[in-house]
């Protein structure tokens, strides 16, 4: 029933109906989410993946510097031998008048050999695919520290024959394997970094959620051994 002024007896308009909700608001709220969500999922994914394949990246440096590193080594004890025959009588001349037996440094150049084949066996066996345990690194970083410990031997017994250690072929070889014991050490920092990247991306949301969907591991890193981190550097 429509009301009427009290005062001029005309009809009062009445007020409009409340307006009722439009039908697409509540689908665009759902679409929103939905969107958001979708988003949000491809962001999780991509970075996972990234971070992924930031370490697969990061473990092939690690493998080509330890590669090269490794190459070195047969160079370096071709060169020493090749010298000694050549000047064979120098060498036992100096081996007798400072008491240092030349058989010393054949046998730092056996045991260098030895320490680069197993190093180089090492390497090989465990593929393209950065090790998820950190047993197979610290095998393979006691490796190489067994290498730069057999250039250390070399080189020392070195010292004692001025020939060999005026060889230019030597002095370049000592510059080439400093800078590759260079290389290396910053690879395993960058490979160390790419893994705390990617293990902590396993536990945090949202890109827990794609790793657990598509069953990521955590990584190991290179840790060196209480006898490594006494091992003195290489010192060229």
């Amino acid at each position: 029933m429509q009301s009427h002024d009290p005062v001029t007896g005309l009809p009062v308009p009445s007020a409009p109906p409340f307006p009722r909700p439009r039908g697409w608001i509540a689908p665009l709220i759902v679409s929103t989410c939905l969107a958001v969500c979708g988003v949000a999922a491809l962001w999780s994914h991509t970075a996972m993946l990234g971070r992924a394949e930031s370490v697969e990246a990061a473990w092939a440096q690690v493998e080509s510097t330890l590669q090269r590193g490794a190459d070195l080594v047969p160079r370096l004890v071709e060169v020493v031998k090749r010298a000694m025959r050549h000047e064979s009588q120098v060498f036992e001349n100096v081996a007798r008048e400072r008491s240092t037996p030349l058989t010393a440094l054949g046998g730092a150049l056996e045991e260098l050999s030895r320490a680069e084949a197993a190093s180089r066996q090492r390497l090989e066996s465990l593929g393209s695919e950065p090790p998820s345990d950190a047993a197979s690194l610290a095998m393979l970083l006691q490796r190489s520290i067994e290498i730069s410990r057999g250039v250390q031997a070399v080189l020392a017994v070195a010292e004692d024959y001025p020939t060999l250690r005026s060889s230019d072929q030597l002095l370049e070889l000592q510059a080439q394997l400093e800078g590759s014991e260079s290389r290396i050490n910053a690879a395993r920092l960058a490979f160390n970094t790419a893994v705390r990247d990617y293990n902590a991306a396993l536990v945090q949301l949202p890109t827990s959620l794609v790793a657990s969907a598509r069953g990521l591991e955590r990584r190991a890193y290179f840790q060196a051994s209480e006898d490594a981190r006494a091992a003195k550097a290489l010192d060229l």
